[in-house]
Parts: structure tokens; sequence; C-alpha cells
């Protein structure tokens, strides 16, 4: 098991050892920065807390095969994840390497854990019903109430403290199963999915311009989903004007009008690219089966 408390005055330095992330901490905010980073981490689990005084974006991949939970402890407006405003009562939640963006504000002190996904899953599945699985799999964040949050505040973060005052003294695996029944019963208390507003528009766009491959890939792959004009009317062997949109007559007889032999049921070229490109980005995995 390994803990420690550290001070950093690099948002990289303090990103960067944060055990099991891949990830990279932009700081936004003016002037020096100064934080505050504790974490106790075993095998199968991890908690940390971490302190940040200028405003920072964060954005990298959760750690592999773990089911990771985030709560602002104290923050003076709503830290936005994904895009959404991590709304009061709301708990983060990423999967098995999944993929996020944070805007963090400045004065943010935040509380993270993970644990193994399987051996979570394994225990959901006779704790929790077919509901609340469902919604453990899909949804981005999930809603508590205020006793239910303070109860898993009082309960996780002694076990940061514990772990690095303590060292090896306490077993991994309490610590281990002390988290697992706090993640437990935080869920069984979640009340819905989280439908908060969505955050500033710089979210997307630092998205675009932090992982542009990913944006590329999935319009492209939009594109391929709406299957054009053109592309229909390849797979038929037959020629199609694809500089122009259907002609009133093409739209009329609901064929194509330079070969007006070849049924054509989709939208033309010009609504099928509005449609590509304006499509949702896919969702992220799930992990539960």
């Amino acid at each position: 098991m390994f803990s420690e408390t550290r001070s950093f005055s690099d948002s990289q330095q303090h990103a960067g050892s944060i055990l099991g992330w891949d990830q990279v901490y932009d700081q936004l905010g003016r002037g020096a920065l100064s934080s505050e980073l504790a974490q106790v981490c075993g095998s199968r689990f991890q908690i940390f807390c971490e302190v940040l005084d200028k405003r920072v974006v964060q954005n990298g991949c959760a750690p592999k095969g773990r089911l990771c939970i985030a709560i602002p402890l104290m923050a003076p407006r709503p830290p936005v994840m994904q895009g959404h405003e991590v709304a009061s009562g709301g708990v983060a939640l990423l999967r098995d390497g999944e993929e996020f963006v944070l805007h963090a504000p400045e004065r943010m002190q935040f509380l993270a854990a993970n644990l193994d996904i399987v051996s979570f899953a394994r225990h959901a599945a006779v704790e929790l019903s077919e509901r609340q699985l469902k919604r453990l799999k899909s949804a981005s964040q999930v809603l508590v109430g205020s006793d239910a949050l303070m109860q898993l505040r009082t309960r996780v973060v002694p076990l940061v403290r514990m772990g690095a005052q303590a060292g090896t003294a306490i077993p991994e695996q309490c610590l281990e199963s002390a988290l697992l029944e706090a993640f437990l019963d935080l869920f069984l208390a979640a009340e819905d999915e989280v439908r908060s507003r969505r955050g500033n528009l710089s979210v997307s766009a630092y998205l675009v311009k932090r992982r542009p491959g990913a944006a590329l890939a999935a319009t492209r792959a939009a594109v391929e989903r709406a299957r054009p004009v053109w592309a229909i009317c390849a797979s038929a062997a037959a020629p199609c004007n694809t500089a122009s949109s259907r002609s009133p007559a093409c739209a009329r007889s609901n064929t194509c009008a330079p070969c007006a032999s070849t049924p054509c049921d989709a939208p033309c070229w010009k609504a099928a690219w509005r449609n590509a490109t304006s499509a949702k980005w896919p969702r992220g995995r799930v992990f539960f089966t």
C-alpha cells in the first residue's frame, strides 16, 4: 500500500503524482500555483484529496479497470465535468479508462476514489436493484441527498488520513472493505441521474483543442452512419449528381434525377451532412454486463 501527502507549485507535477491517472493539468488562473495532494493506494483501490488555489483544466483518462467517483468538498462555484456542471449533491462517475475533461474553479477541494470494477460489480449485483445498476452503467453523474453525501465524506476522507498516518499498520483489505461499503451505500441512496445545465462552451472548445483526433473521428463516424445519397447510388452502380441537392422532380418521385430508375429513400446530401455534423458525440462505454 502506498500513501503520501505533498504540496506543489507546478500543475503538471501535481497531475503526474496521482498514481494510475493519465492526465494533464493546464493552469488558467494567473499567478503561482499552490496545491496539495493526499493519496492512499492499494492494489484494488485508490483515494485522494486535492486542493487547487488556481483555476485548472484537467484532461485525460481514468485508470483502467476501475469505477471512479468524485465530489467537490469546497468550491466557490460548481466545477464542470464532461460539459455539465457537477450539481449540488452530484457525484461524478468515470469508468474503465474513460476520457474526461474537468474545469476546476479556483480554491477547489476535491475528493476522488476508485475501486476495482470487477470486484465492485460482483457485490453490486447482489446489493443494488436493476434500475440502480442501469443508472450506474451509463450515468455521468448521480444525485444523492445531503445526508448521504455527508456520510460519504465522513467515511472516506478519514481513510486517507488513516492510510497516510499508519502506513502498512492498517491492513489494506480493511481500507478496501470500508471503501466498498461506502460505494454501495452511496449508490443505494442515489436518487436519479443528474439533469444539470450545460457548462460554459469553453469546455467543448478545449476538448477539440486538446484532442482534435477524437473530434475528427467522431465526425467521420457520424457521416458514415448517415449514409448520404451518393453512397446509396454508388452501391446501386448508378451515377448520381452529387454537386447539388435533389431536383424538385427527384423529391416528388422519390428517385435520383440522373438515374430515375433507381429508388432513393435517403435525404439529399446537404440534409445528410447537416444531420451528420449535428449528431451528438457517442456516449461512454458500458462496462457492466
